[in-house]
């Protein structure tokens, strides 16, 4: 046997004998630790039933208690019928919730700018004659139209241009 091998034979012995120190510290019995609580003592002059939340606590060794009735919080905590599906924001929430950017006024103009410059172009199949995008999830020609009279106006190779009455914009492929 080489020196290295006799140096980690005896450090696999001193861990060895340090895992069963470790395990044999955890299992034994420590001073001041307490059976489980199996229930109330036989000598009882209360009824458990009787008790509340904090005479339960405090009856529990180890257990510091507030001075709050459980059973009075539990009884106050009100349960609402919630489905987040219905409830969910459709917008995604990085996007500021000011409208018109300084574009536009009150005839709405800002409201069709934000509304064509959220579109998603995620795919273009380009021809000459008849091209085709995906917008929004959704597969448009030119002359198709969106809510508030957003028309799309042109498809190029890597843009499709909208109109909303006087606002015109083109926006880019998304990569």
């Amino acid at each position: 046997m080489n020196p290295e091998q006799r140096k980690r034979v005896i450090v696999m012995a001193v861990l060895g004998v340090v895992l069963v120190g470790v395990v044999i510290w955890q299992l034994m019995p420590r001073e001041g630790a307490t059976a489980p609580d199996t229930g109330p003592a036989p000598d009882s002059s209360q009824g458990e039933a009787s008790k509340t939340g904090a005479e339960k606590a405090a009856a529990t060794p180890g257990f510091k208690t507030a001075d709050a009735d459980i059973d009075a919080l539990v009884a106050s905590v009100e349960v609402l019928d919630f489905n987040y599906w219905q409830e969910r924001i459709h917008r995604d929430p990085m996007t500021p919730l000011r409208r018109g950017n300084g574009v536009g006024n009150s005839n709405g103009k800002g409201e069709v700018y934000i509304a064509i410059r959220d579109k998603v172009v995620s795919g273009i199949v380009w021809d000459a004659r008849n091209p085709c995008a995906v917008v929004d999830d959704e597969i448009v020609f030119r002359g198709s139209t969106f809510p508030l009279g957003i028309v799309v106006v042109d498809i190029g190779q890597d843009y499709v241009t909208f109109r909303g009455g006087d606002v015109e914009l083109s926006v880019g492929l998304k990569e």
